[in-house]
């Protein structure tokens, strides 16, 4: 998830927002299908094709969606053994200029455990300042059996965009290495270098179903782009 504040800023936006939003379930518009169901695998990327229907306002109480998701992986296919091994992070191949420059990013244990403690160390920075509006594009999948299947966005969880995380993140509370290290977890994220030394931090959003998951998170402020990210984690 940049530089040290970059890193920072990247994991204090997706790991908070994503409890905030396990926690603060509120009705949305999201993009919504009418089932999970698979139409077919991609030819390019061996993707599994899932129909979407129409846009909505809808939500889910606690957080339905890893329920349906690890019902549609019970269901439909067998569950898989992990096949990724480790923890993997790389900058998205966009082309453009970020803002954010990721250094270092290592998250233990591998596999990770949620909901549990969690081993987190960053180093990262910020060419410039960044406030609002900034927006957050999260792109999640599921691997079932040899293909990805996406996640839909469903009660503020899964492939959501977020159209202002200055909003979201307003009430968080800082995790403490965050608060010793001088890292800012909320807008605005002031240009400069951050990094935060292998601290651990209790991981609290709630079960979340085991297998291996991959997220692209696209950050972007104004028309300036931030950080892109493509991360692969596996869950214990």
């Amino acid at each position: 998830m940049l530089s040290q504040k970059s890193l920072l800023f990247f994991v204090s936006l997706f790991g908070l927002s994503f409890s905030m939003a396990r926690t603060n379930v509120k009705q949305m518009v999201i993009e919504e299908q009418s089932e999970l169901s698979v139409d077919g695998v991609d030819e390019k990327d061996g993707d599994a094709v899932i129909k979407y229907v129409e846009t909505k306002t809808y939500s889910l109480p606690n957080n339905e969606l890893f329920k349906i998701v690890d019902l549609f992986g019970d269901r439909k296919f067998r569950k898989s053994s992990s096949a990724l091994g480790s923890f993997k992070w790389q900058q998205c191949d966009n082309g453009t200029a970020q803002i954010g420059k990721l250094n270092v990013l290592n998250v233990s244990p591998d596999p990770l455990v949620i909901p549990g403690v969690i081993k987190l160390t960053f180093d990262g920075e910020l060419s410039e300042t960044v406030d609002a509006p900034l927006k957050m594009a999260v792109e999640l999948k599921k691997k079932l059996e040899t293909f990805w299947i996406r996640i839909p966005c469903i009660g503020g969880i899964g492939s959501c965009t977020y159209e202002d995380m200055c909003d979201v993140l307003a009430g968080a509370v800082c995790p403490q290495p965050f608060v010793d290290n001088k890292v800012p977890c909320k807008c605005p994220f002031t240009q400069g270098h951050y990094s935060i030394p292998t601290s651990a931090i209790d991981f609290n959003v709630g079960e979340v179903p085991n297998g291996d998951y991959y997220a692209k998170i696209e950050l972007t402020y104004g028309a300036k782009p931030v950080y892109c990210i493509e991360l692969n984690v596996t869950i214990a």
